[in-house]
């Protein structure tokens, strides 16, 4: 017998995968070093400011739209 994902554990695995891409530069220590820097300024703001601001954004839509995909699928149980 051969054990298949299912659906919901592949959206789960991928979406996973999303996250951890997109919070890599702030886990791993020397990616983070060479982010945080105050120029170029973008807007009034320092460049580490803009990208934990960045960062902040795509997690904060990475879960909305997990939320759409899993209650239009019905998978939120």
């Amino acid at each position: 017998m051969r054990n298949r994902m299912s659906r919901k554990t592949k959206t789960r695995i991928g979406f996973g995968v999303y996250f951890f891409t997109v919070l890599f530069p702030i886990y791993c220590l020397p990616i983070f070093n060479k982010l945080n820097v105050a120029e170029p300024f973008i807007g009034p703001f320092p460049f580490i400011v803009f990208v934990i601001f960045l960062i902040g954004v795509l997690v904060s839509l990475g879960l909305i739209v997990l939320f759409e995909v899993e209650d239009r699928r019905g998978d939120l149980l």
